[in-house]
Parts: structure tokens; sequence; C-alpha cells
């Protein structure tokens, strides 16, 4: 797309889909050091210190990765601007059937307040139940890779808890009344369950956004 110079809106979450290199090509999604920087703060807000990194190992979970210990370096300015570092790291492999060997040693990991788990939906869900298998007392952060109802069907009540980035279409409920998006959000979430008979995802929300972009753009350039 880049070379032939045709615009692309792409769904993904990674930011290596939009480096400042690339002018043809955008995204709907945020990216890692976007959720990144709304998980750190919030935990910032409860007193987190240290924290374990949990990371799939693939794309999405590197870059995350690589965001994550830029941030908790000890000489770096994420430390500065959040003061947390990290304490525990490991990966595993998105289509591991167990993860019990990785977090093997999380439970004699000391000083811990936290842990931030960046995946998707079937690893992330697999994590949360070792997690709770270990009897792990440590507060939960999901990347918004897991960010969708998907998530809490595959890791049941082990996902009790869990604090997340996601877009405001997931809790369309919880809104208040006075909110500018309640309205649009709602309209979408009745005739997505209309149709497919399910709650959209996220990753229909950003698809929709994608095109109304799209339609947007077409219509300043035929009317130009």
């Amino acid at each position: 797309a880049e070379r032939a110079r045709i615009p692309f809106i792409a769904l993904g979450g990674s930011s290596s889909i939009t480096p400042a290199s690339r002018r043809w090509v955008f995204q709907t999604s945020p990216t890692e050091s976007q959720a990144i920087a709304r998980m750190l703060a919030d935990m910032v807000k409860r007193g987190v210190k240290r924290i374990g990194l949990i990371v799939e190992d693939g794309d999405f979970g590197q870059s995350g990765r690589h965001e994550v210990r830029d941030l908790t370096h000890p000489q770096g300015l994420g430390v500065r601007k959040y003061g947390i570092r990290l304490g525990f790291d490991v990966a595993y492999q998105p289509s591991a059937s167990s993860v019990g060997a990785q977090l093997a040693t999380l439970p004699g990991t000391p000083d811990l307040n936290a842990l931030l788990v960046f995946g998707t939906a079937e690893g992330a869900a697999l994590v949360m139940q070792e997690l709770r298998r270990l009897g792990t007392k440590h507060p939960v952060y999901q990347s918004h890779g897991a960010a969708g109802y998907e998530f809490l069907k595959l890791a049941g009540d082990a996902a009790e808890g869990v604090r997340l980035p996601g877009p405001p279409l997931l809790a369309t409920d919880s809104l208040p009344g006075n909110d500018p998006r309640k309205a649009a959000l709602t309209e979408f979430v009745a005739a997505f369950y209309a149709r497919f008979g399910e709650p959209p995802s996220s990753y229909a929300g950003y698809a929709y956004d994608a095109l109304q972009l799209a339609i947007d753009a077409i219509k300043r350039v035929t009317t130009s």
C-alpha cells in the first residue's frame, strides 16, 4: 500500500503498522505505547512500584515488552515519570497449551505489586488461568489485545478483577448519559447485536471507525 501510494487503514494494535516513515498507512486502534501509558498511570494511582511482565512471543507482545522495558529501565525517563520498575519478565508462545513452566518462578519473586500481561485472547486467558492456579494475589493488568468478550469467555472466572485499557464501546452501559459518544455507541451495539446475536468486539468498533474515516475522505476528495 505504501509503495503504491494507496491509503490503507489497518485495524491492528501494533505501532509497527504506522511508523512515521509511512504516509499512506493509518490505524484506528490504540498502539502499545498509548495502552501502556494508560496502564502505568493507573498503577501509579494505586501505589504500584514494581511489576512482573508476561508477554506473548510475537510482534504484538514483543513490541509491548520493548515499550515496558524502556519505561521501567532504572536509567529511563519512564521511571522518572511513573516510578515503576520491572522485577519479573517472561514470554510465552501464542500456541502454547500450558504456561506453567514460564510462570513457575513467579510465586518466589519478591516485592512485586502487580502483573502486566501483554497478549491476545487465547494466550492471555491461559495466563490468567495459570495465575489463579498458582494462587497469586497480585493485581493483574491485561493489554488492549485482551479487551473483548472473547477473552472473558475463554478466561471465565479467572478474569475477575483484571484491569485493562479498552474503548468505551465495551462499556457503553456504564457511560454517563451526557457523554457525547453514548448515543452513537448505543445505536452501534444494538445494530451489531441484532445482526450477529452477540455484542461487538473492540475490533468491530475499530472497523466501523475506519469505514467512516474512509467514507469521509472519499467524499472530501470527490467533492474538492
